[in-house]
């Protein structure tokens, strides 16, 4: 693309905003000079992690700056920026752009909404982690098996060999992995782990290997990566998870009609592939215009079906508050962040 073009009268602009085309110029007396006086009006853009941001406060602090030195050193051995998009799409949904974030901020749904996670998810509170910033979070719940009696070596396998409905690029993994874990198997077939060694240690492996053979470099990244997703949120509304090789990015924002009670999400799933297989997986952006007719995967399409029913109960008359568990720390401290946005705007609109 070398030029905006404005649809409704086709003026077109350079990719710096400078207006450079009129329809019917010379009949509209618009001179060159007045031009300069038209551009359009600038934002602040910036790159991190291969995604681009923007901000409609030309005034607004360096990207960088915003999300804090740690934030970038911590995802910068994940190399998002050498990732392709494999999925990008954007749909309106009937709940409020809020009910979006919390849904993905905390895993205490995962066992009404997720059933087919928890043989590799551990809802364990005690093994959960969570790291705040002054705006922005990261939390991490190890995927593992937590009830080892309920759940033997097979089914943890069977578990792990699910994960590609929710996790694609596990797909790459299997071949490494199933050959791990016939390596475990004693004459008669059956399986048995040793001590240290389970399900999640073996995609650990396995992970790691395909993908270093692969060519990404995995130096900066611990063994738990290799398995364990972690949730970012980068306020007000970017939410991302990420583990070696591959990203999921849901970002939220209020509908274009502006009723609270609707908004627009947009879904844009990474992975990483070596150079000579990007061009046959790269996706094109789709804008869903029939609710319900583009499926997504399995978690994701569980959350789509759910959270206007998570409206609908927001919207009761007689709730006059919310309760929060351990569990959804992470919700808390995501408000805490937006009370503080709104007393600052109140403040600011009383001094004006």
């Amino acid at each position: 693309m070398k030029r905006f073009l404005c649809p409704y009268h086709l003026w077109s602009y350079d990719l710096d905003g400078r207006l450079r085309g009129v329809l019917r110029e010379q009949e509209n007396v618009v001179s060159s000079p007045d031009k300069e006086g038209l551009s359009l009006l600038p934002v602040s853009v910036d790159c991190f992690g291969g995604f681009l941001f923007l901000n409609p406060d030309p005034e607004a602090a360096p990207l960088l700056e915003y999300l804090g030195q740690e934030v970038a050193d911590l995802l910068e051995p994940y190399h998002l920026d050498e990732m392709v998009t494999v999925l990008d799409v954007r749909e309106a949904l009937n709940c409020n752009w809020k009910v979006v974030m919390d849904a993905f901020e905390e895993g205490y749904h995962i066992s009404g909404i997720h059933p087919q996670l928890l043989r590799v998810i551990m809802i364990d509170p005690a093994n959960s982690r969570y790291k705040f910033f002054d705006e922005h979070s990261v939390s991490m719940a190890p995927f593992e098996v937590a009830d080892a009696e309920k759940y033997g070596p097979e089914e943890q396998v069977e578990g792990i060999l699910e994960l590609p409905e929710t996790f694609p690029s596990v797909q790459a993994a299997l071949p490494r992995f199933r050959e791990l874990v016939a390596s475990y198997r004693d004459d008669k077939g059956e399986l048995n782990f040793p001590e240290g060694v389970t399900a999640r240690t073996l995609l650990q492996r396995a992970t790691r290997e395909t993908l270093s053979g692969m060519g990404l470099d995995l130096s900066g990244l611990t063994d738990a990566q290799m398995s364990d997703n972690h949730g970012w949120v980068l306020f007000p509304n970017f939410f991302m998870t990420v583990r070696a090789g591959e990203a999921t990015v849901i970002k939220a924002e209020p509908h274009p009609d502006g009723d609270p009670n609707r908004c627009v999400w947009h879904i844009v799933s990474v992975m990483w592939l070596p150079e000579e297989h990007r061009g046959a997986f790269e996706a094109e952006p789709i804008e869903v215009t029939e609710p319900g007719s583009f499926k997504y995967f399995l978690a994701l399409q569980q959350d789509y079906e759910q959270m206007p029913r998570q409206q609908a109960g927001l919207r009761n008359r007689r709730l006059e508050s919310m309760s929060l568990v351990e569990e959804e720390v992470v919700i808390a401290h995501y408000h805490s962040v937006i009370d503080r946005y709104l007393a600052g705007a109140s403040r600011g609109a009383g001094d004006e």
